[in-house]
């Protein structure tokens, strides 16, 4: 409960925010704290040796290997190949 002579307190990191838009109240990072060039692809674990490799917009997997870092150099593959 804010007392009248104490400061409203504000949300950890919330100078880095930006106002809400007009789409909805969500606030987007600015470009120097959130990342410059997101990955394409993710890699998930799916269980104990299998990863599966989604693509970040539509959540579909793209692919599958037993090992991570043959599931991250296919994720990196596939982000190669897009033009």
């Amino acid at each position: 409960m804010n007392r009248p002579d104490t400061p409203a307190a504000q949300p950890l990191g919330s100078e880095s925010l930006q106002p809400p838009t007009s789409s909805g109240p969500f606030y987007r990072l600015t470009p120097e704290v959130g990342y410059m060039h997101p990955r394409l692809f993710q890699v998930i674990a799916v269980s104990q040796g299998f990863f599966h490799i989604r693509e970040a917009g539509t959540g579909q997997v793209k692919g599958f290997r037993c090992t991570y870092s043959d599931a991250c150099a296919l994720a990196e593959h596939f982000e190669k190949a897009l033009p």
